[in-house]
């Protein structure tokens, strides 16, 4: 996977369907791309991840993301948590709030 197409597979999927209905070479695909950008530094990647939660685990991979998302630095992350925090769904607000805890921001309380 480039990085093109790891960009393209996280926008096609905001969020990512239910783990029920997904199939688990949609799941191996999403982990391929959280594999490149944890290589591969690209902004970009940080809002997409944010909001591509669907319900449930994801098959075990939504824990990983936060590896990614950490690499990036504060500024970076925390307008796009703030957002996927308020605006998101149910799922992506809870996995949002559990990557916040790596991010200790006054801006971060409100939401």
């Amino acid at each position: 996977m480039d990085m093109q197409q790891a960009l393209n597979f996280l926008k096609q999927h905001q969020p990512m369907p239910d783990d029920e209905i997904a199939s688990g070479d949609l799941f191996k695909n999403y982990y391929e791309a959280m594999i490149f950008f944890q290589e591969n530094y690209n902004e970009e990647c940080v809002p997409l991840f944010l909001n591509s939660f669907g319900s449930f685990s994801g098959l075990g991979v939504y824990q990983l993301v936060e590896d990614v998302i950490n690499k990036y630095p504060a500024e970076v992350v925390i307008p796009h948590l703030i957002d996927a925090i308020i605006n998101g769904t149910d799922p992506i607000k809870a996995w949002c709030s559990q990557i916040a805890v790596n991010f200790p921001d006054e801006r971060l309380i409100e939401s």
